[in-house]
Order: C-alpha cells, then structure tokens, then sequence
C-alpha cells in the first residue's frame, strides 16, 4: 500500500486518505522511544477493560472437575464455575493483574506464528523507516531506522500504522486493542487460575495469612522440584508461589516453595517471620539497587525454600561442590558458615538472560551463575569462571557493595 500527497490532501490507490491519520503516523514516529511495554500508552485503562469485559469472558473456560482434579469436600455444595467465572472478571478488570500478565506476553515465545510489517515515509526530503517481525501484543517492539536508529515500544506507532490501513488488511489487527489482546489476556488469566484454583482449593485456610501480606499471582501444588533443594520421592508435595507486595520494588517478587504433607502447608509462620529479613538484606545492597533503577526492564526473583532463602541442597551440594571444585575453598567455607543468612537471587533480562546470586550478609554478592556474554553490569571476560552444568558459565566471584569486584 502506497500514500502519497502533501500537508492537505492525502490518497491511495485513487482513494483518500485522512490528513488526521497521515500526520498521526507522524507523531509517533516524531516521539522519543519508550523502553519497556506500557499498558497505559497503549490505550488499556479501567475503562477499556470493563468495556470489553463481556467479550472477553467467551475465551474464558471454567476449570471442570475431574477424576484428577476433583472438587475438594469443603466446595462440594458450591457452584465453582460462578465462582471462577466472578474470579476472572475480577482479573481482567483489574488494571494491576492486567498488567502483570501484559508484560508477561513479552516474556514468552509463540509458535507457527511469523507476523511482519514495514513502514516507509519520506518527509521534507528524509527517509524513515520501521519494522517488526514481533509475535507480542500490538507487534511489539518496532525497529525504527531512523536518525538515530532505535527500539521502541510505542503503541502510538501500531494504533497510526492501522488507522492508515484498509480493514481487511493483513496484521491489521494485531496492531489494535481488539481480539487479540482480549483472547491473549484471558488466556493468560485462565492459565493463572488453574493454578491458583487447585492451590486454593487444596491448601485452604493455611494461606489466609500470606494473603494478608502479599499478591499470590501464580500458584501450584505439585512434586515439581524446587531449583536447588532435595526432594523425597514419598513425600514431594510442594506449594509452589509467585507473590508480590506492595512495598516490595516493582522490579521484584518472591519465589516461594514451602511443603505440603497430611494436608497441611508447613512452615507458613517461620517464611512470614523471615522473609522481610531477606527482603531487607536485597534492597540494601547500593549498587543493586542503583542497577535496578536505572534497568527497570530486569527483574529479580528472591527465592524462599522451606525455611530459608538459600536451599540446604544449593549450600551443601551444588554450589559448594562447584566452589571447592576449582580452588574457590575460601568463599565455600564462608557459604557454609553463612548459609542461613544468605538470601539467593534469580535476576532476568527481557531478553531470556539471566543470572543467579547469593547475597551475603554483609551485602557482599557472589555471582553464581550467568548466560549471555554479560552478568548484569560485568562482561564475561571480566569474571573467573567455567563451564556449569546448568548455565553457560558459573564463578566464585565476589562483589564488594559498593559494585567492585572483591575476588577474582
């Protein structure tokens, strides 16, 4: 499709064209890039969503009950499917959950699904040009080839693509807040509750108090192994969480696993007794915490297992093996005294890197392992390290608090 003319009058294809729709492409194309996917700039608030709520629950199925997912005693005389059905309306119009699972489509990868588009302008003698072959809500990233050339997640850019374009034109929709962002959010919050609602439904009144301080924003109950502990073969139920909070940062959640035998979930009271203690620790390293502010697109997951942060398994075994296995006995025998106390973190990029750390108690961090060709601030070539059965690399190295490296 082809648009020419000037300031007044527009046409393609012998068709006119709206000056409106012309000079919006070239305002978005004018603003500064946005970093990150922004549910707001892309035109998603508490009003779209109760607007669209009606549609948007026909993608939504209830979870039946089955031989293998069965309706536990205690809900056997109530309707569950009104009771899922009034838990994902209240999902999708909370703007909040929205967004957790919004940004969530940009973490994740499709299949069989190859979308593109290319726009070209000439303005006043310049070329501009933008690009995706993006799968992600709104075809999110674009490329813009421009002066300079950057990365944008601008839903401005989308949303004047397609009011440029005929109806029926292909990807014409995916630019838009339609079908599309309605059917992948209800999947995302259906997924979510099938999760949430067996681990509801199993654990009960055990989590009222984790409730009372934090979000449960996914949940099961399985015998899954938890990253870096032990699992018995007879007795391997875990609950396993994803929590937020209100006076957490928002780069930052809990990852939870605490057991669960003769129906009970264990060690509820001693997690809510230490994990602001972990909580305190991470926020309190300075050059973290400059990193994040200026990164906002990473995230970190702070772990808990069972009764503490770091894992018994990771302490002892893993990672101490790893240590004492290339000469790092040192840091190994400060691990051990200091297990307890450390509190173990999993950091990730949007771009699927990731990195794992320890933070000691004196706000000293020991990169454990790292993929890519950098650990968050620190290339490759500047950390000691070796080939890792998990990762690419891992190391004995230690961050003083103030950012430098303490060993190498």
């Amino acid at each position: 499709m082809i648009i020419t003319g000037d300031n007044s009058r527009y046409s393609a294809n012998g068709h006119p064209v709206p000056k409106e729709a012309v000079q919006g492409l070239f305002s978005a194309f004018d603003e500064p890039p946005v970093e990150n996917p922004s549910l707001e700039n892309c035109g998603i608030d508490a009003h779209w969503l109760n607007a669209n709520l009606e549609l948007a629950q026909h993608y939504f199925s209830p979870i039946p009950s089955t031989l293998h997912n069965p309706t536990p005693p205690s809900l056997a005389d109530l309707d569950t499917s009104a009771q899922q059905i009034t838990l994902f309306r209240s999902h999708f119009t909370d703007v909040a959950y929205v967004r957790q699972a919004f940004e969530h489509d940009f973490k994740v990868q499709h299949t069989d699904d190859y979308p593109e588009m290319s726009v070209e302008v000439w303005r006043d003698g310049k070329k501009m040009w933008v690009h995706s072959n993006s799968q992600h809500l709104f075809m999110l990233p674009w490329i813009v080839d421009g002066n300079p050339k950057s990365v944008t997640f601008n839903c401005h850019i989308s949303r004047s693509i397609a009011n440029l374009l005929p109806s029926t034109f292909t990807n014409r929709k995916r630019l838009l807040p339609g079908h599309d962002f309605r059917s992948v959010i209800a999947e995302e919050i259906d997924e979510r509750m099938r999760h949430l609602w067996d681990s509801e439904e199993t654990l009960g009144p055990d989590l009222v108090p984790i409730r009372a301080r934090f979000t449960v924003v996914d949940s099961d109950v399985s015998c899954l192994p938890y990253f870096g502990e032990w699992v018995d073969g007879d007795n391997c139920l875990t609950w396993n969480a994803k929590l937020t909070a209100q006076n957490l940062p928002r780069y930052m959640h809990l990852n939870v696993s605490l057991t669960y035998s003769n129906g009970r979930l264990n060690g509820v009271d001693q997690f809510l007794a230490r994990i602001e203690d972990y909580v305190t620790l991470v926020r309190s390293v300075p050059w973290l915490a400059e990193f994040m502010n200026r990164h906002p697109d990473q995230e970190v997951e702070l772990r808990y297992s069972r009764e503490r942060s770091l894992a018994r398994k990771a302490a002892l075994s893993d990672l101490g093996k790893e240590l004492r296995g290339h000469q790092k006995n040192e840091v190994a025998d400060r691990l051990t005294r200091e297990s307890d106390k450390c509190a173990l973190l999993h950091i990730g990029d949007p771009a699927g890197h990731s990195s794992t750390w320890v933070v000691f108690p004196n706000r000293e961090m020991l990169l454990w392992q790292f993929d890519g060709d950098s650990a968050l601030k620190w290339k490759a070539n500047q950390l000691d390290g070796w080939g890792c059965p998990v990762l690419t690399r891992c190391t004995g190295v230690v961050i003083q608090p103030n950012g430098t490296l303490a060993r190498r």
